[in-house]
């Protein structure tokens, strides 16, 4: 029996029409910057929110390593030359494509982030939000 019939809701049907408009009222919300706007996510990651126990997120360096992010559809033999290594005598041959482990990452200016987009799933409880950190064109 689903909501719309007076039952419960089972956790794999999707969100209903009510449930995705406060997400998405909530979304445009946290975008909003009007200065009487608590909501305002790009203040709150670049000032913090004492009253609710929130310090400032940018900067924010993330604790740990992360895991290893492969790197497929790269150039023929870039595995190879990523495994290289030159304390053996024969090079190893990599079976798999290269990864990059980032550590000691600090990420700067996340407070300038903007909305890009919001979007359910049909068949899951499930939403995407994502969210933009610089351009397009930005140099790294």
């Amino acid at each position: 029996m689903n909501s719309a019939q007076g039952g419960a809701v089972t956790a794999s049907e999707p969100a209903g029409p009510i449930t995705r408009v406060i997400i998405s009222n909530l979304w445009k919300r946290t975008f909003d910057p009007d200065p009487e706007n608590p909501l305002y996510l790009p203040r709150i990651i670049r000032d913090g929110y004492p009253e609710w126990g929130l310090s400032s997120y940018d900067p924010v360096t993330p604790g740990g390593t992360s895991p290893p992010v492969g790197i497929p559809r790269g150039p023929a033999g870039a595995g190879d030359s990523a495994c290289a290594r030159y304390d053996l005598e024969y090079p190893p041959v990599c079976s798999s494509p290269p990864a990059l482990q980032p550590a000691n990452i600090l990420f700067t200016r996340l407070g300038v982030l903007r909305p890009v987009s919001l979007g359910f799933s049909g068949t899951d409880p499930v939403f995407t939000a994502v969210v933009g950190v610089g351009t397009a064109g930005a140099a790294c």
